[in-house]
C-alpha cells in the first residue's frame, strides 16, 4: 500500500514542443533515406475515444490472465503492463516488469505464437525471465520519470493527423496497450502499430532485454 509520505512528486508537465516529435510509425524500423518521408503527428489534433481505449485495457487484462493461467503462474500485479497483439501473423505477448528484492527490474514475459500455415492453428507458449540491472535499469528509470512519457497521448488509432494538414496510416508492428502504475499514478495508453515516443522506448527496453 502507498503512503503518501512515500510516494514520489509526479512529474511536472513538459511546456509545449519541449518533448520533440510523434511520428506515425517509428523511423528506426525503416532505411536511413526512407526516414525523411515519415511525417510527425499533430498531437494537438489527437482524438482520444476513452470507451475504446478501456475496452482494449480490458481485453488485454483479459489475455494476460489466460496467458498467466496457460502457463501456471499466479496472478499478480505490477507496476509496468505491456500487451502486444500481432495484426497480421496473430499471437500475442505479455511483459511484466516489478522490483526483485535486490533492486533490478525483472520483467516477465510470455509469448503466444501461431504454428502452422493452415487451420487449425498450433499455438505455442513461450515463458521468460530475466533481470535488468545497470544502465538498462537506468534507462527504465529515466523513462519512468519522464514528463514526456506522461504528454503522450493514451490513445493513438492506425490513422492519425499528421502536421501540415490530412491525416495518414501506419499499417506496421502489433497493437500495444501499456498500463504503468509506479510511483502513485496510473496511465493507461493504446498505440495501433508499434508502439512509438516514449511508450515505445519504454516497451524496446523490456523487449531488448530479453535473451
Amino acid at each position: 500500500m502507498w503512503r503518501w509520505a512515500e510516494r514520489k512528486a509526479e512529474p511536472a508537465m513538459p511546456p509545449a514542443g519541449a518533448c520533440g516529435p510523434l511520428w506515425v510509425t517509428d523511423p528506426e524500423m525503416w532505411p536511413p533515406e526512407a526516414r525523411r518521408t515519415i511525417r510527425a503527428i499533430d498531437v494537438a489534433r489527437v482524438r482520444p475515444d476513452p470507451a475504446d481505449l478501456a475496452a482494449r485495457v480490458a481485453a488485454a487484462e483479459k489475455d494476460r490472465r489466460e496467458l498467466r493461467t496457460q502457463a501456471g503462474i499466479a496472478e499478480q500485479p505490477a507496476p509496468i503492463e505491456v500487451f502486444v497483439r500481432g495484426t497480421f501473423a496473430g499471437g500475442r505477448a505479455s511483459l511484466a516488469a516489478r522490483r526483485n528484492a535486490a533492486g533490478d527490474w525483472l520483467v516477465e514475459s510470455l509469448e503466444e505464437d501461431l504454428q502452422g500455415m493452415q487451420a487449425p492453428f498450433g499455438r505455442k507458449l513461450t515463458k521468460q525471465w530475466v533481470a535488468i540491472g545497470g544502465d538498462a535499469a537506468a534507462r527504465l528509470d529515466r523513462l519512468l520519470a519522464d514528463p514526456c512519457l506522461y504528454a503522450e497521448p493514451t490513445y493513438l488509432a492506425s490513422k492519425v493527423p499528421v502536421v501540415g494538414g490530412g491525416d495518414e496510416e501506419c499499417l506496421d508492428g502489433g497493437d500495444t496497450v501499456v498500463v504503468i502504475n509506479h510511483a502513485g499514478r496510473t496511465r493507461k495508453a493504446f498505440q495501433a502499430c508499434a508502439a512509438r515516443g516514449k511508450t515505445g522506448e519504454l516497451v524496446s527496453v523490456l523487449y531488448e532485454a530479453l535473451p
